[in-house]
């Protein structure tokens, strides 16, 4: 029965741990409360402060939740019993608060690992002003991503998988959206406020051509919004056809309302409208120095002054090229001038060699002599040296003549004193 009990009870307690939302429980580690028995009550409390804020600052607050809550807590209450309670109650709470930042700081690498793809869409939503322009999708899609983060600290592992799919695929959608948010939100809202003043009555060629273009631009974002030189060149051609017919429409409607009676008390007929129009024109030709155009056509009007814009930029062009001219040839002469005193160093520079290859030649021919000289005298180093080995074997050979004619004439001396004795006696 006992043993049933047991049972029953530490299911309970599994159960109840694996569904808890609470970081798991952690004793004060004896260095921490060391650590902060060697400080002051206050010098405790601002050490764990500045703690709990470089946490923060790695941004633990997102990646590991649960740990830096409950540290901040703890900072919180020691913060309100400074002064209030003992130091020991500070020391073991801060010791305490200092364990669940550091299981924290090794949770972050984890979840960082786990979600890199989640986060990578988090950091592209954010470049791309997803928290201002898209604000409810953001904030609901980065509270799942919270969610899941927590069930990693929280040990809460089960199905988190399928759920990261489905996250996934919310988020890439969300980064496409705020690509294209962030790039045509000003072309919308433009044409937006065109089609309150009625453009796509008054003027629906330019107002028709706008919305086109500012759907393409968000198809070919929809396709490509990892490529930022598209992404650019479809938002300025969609703002452009923005821009284009708000004001076509501008001018649409005003000359509605100057041919309206009823919309403007002078009645403005169609013939003023033409005058307005004749005398911008005629402002522009004045501008470029034209006789009055006014009794031609208009057409007639507009190619004198394109003929006369022609002419003055080529005018433009001419005196760009006189003016350059000068400083052409200048920089011709100072270029022939230049060329010229190289030309004369080089010259100098082939005299020179010219004379040292004659010294050159010179000093061959002497070296010459100089070797055909030792040639000589190793010929007649090597006659000398015969003579002389032949004179030593002469000197040897007269040596040994005197020798053996001294050993000759030895024997003979001594016969002669034998025979002076025998006559003596």
């Amino acid at each position: 029965m006992r043993t049933r009990f047991f049972l029953i009870f530490s299911l309970a307690a599994l159960l109840t741990g694996c569904t808890s939302t609470e970081a798991p429980s952690l004793k004060a580690s004896p260095v921490y409360v060391a650590k902060y028995n060697a400080l002051s009550a206050l010098d405790v409390v601002a050490a764990l402060e500045s703690n709990v804020t470089n946490a923060k600052e790695s941004d633990m607050e997102f990646l590991a939740p649960q740990y830096y809550i409950d540290a901040a807590k703890i900072l919180g209450e020691c913060q309100s019993a400074l002064g209030n309670k003992p130091k020991s109650v500070l020391v073991n709470s801060a010791a305490k608060a200092d364990a669940l930042l550091e299981k924290g700081r090794t949770l972050i690498p984890i979840v960082k690992y786990r979600f890199a793809k989640e986060l990578a869409f988090k950091t592209q939503m954010e470049a791309h002003n997803a928290p201002r322009l898209l604000a409810k999708d953001y904030e609901k899609t980065i509270s799942d991503l919270a969610k899941l983060i927590k069930k990693i600290e929280l040990e809460q592992t089960d199905s988190i998988d399928k759920e990261k799919e489905t996250l996934l695929k919310t988020m890439q959608e969300l980064v496409i959206k705020s690509v294209q948010e962030n790039a045509l939100h000003e072309s919308e809202a433009i044409n937006n406020a065109s089609k309150k003043n009625n453009a796509d009555k008054l003027s629906p060629l330019t107002y028709g051509q706008a919305l086109k273009l500012f759907q393409d631009a968000k198809n070919k974002i929809a396709n490509a919004y990892l490529d930022s030189n598209l992404v650019q060149q479809v938002s300025a051609d969609a703002l452009f056809a923005a821009r284009h017919a708000q004001q076509v429409n501008a001018r649409v409607t005003l000359l509605y309302a100057q041919l309206n009676p009823s919309t403007h008390s002078n009645g403005i007929t169609v013939e003023q409208i033409i005058l307005q129009e004749e005398t911008r024109l005629f402002a522009i030709a004045l501008s470029f120095g034209l006789n009055d155009l006014r009794d031609q056509s208009l057409e007639k009007q507009v190619d004198e002054i394109k003929h006369a814009a022609e002419v003055a930029r080529l005018g433009n062009t001419a005196t760009g090229k006189t003016t350059a001219a000068p400083n052409c040839e200048a920089l011709l002469l100072d270029t022939t001038n230049a060329k010229n005193a190289s030309l004369a160093a080089l010259s100098a520079k082939d005299q020179q060699l010219e004379a040292l290859s004659q010294q050159l030649a010179d000093k061959d021919s002497q070296l010459k002599m100089l070797t055909e000289k030792v040639d000589e005298s190793k010929n007649q180093t090597a006659v000398l040296t015969e003579k002389y080995q032949q004179i030593e074997i002469l000197k040897a050979k007269v040596i040994e003549l005197e020798s053996a004619a001294q050993t000759a004439s030895k024997p003979a001396m001594k016969v002669k004193v034998n025979r002076v004795k025998s006559s003596a006696e």
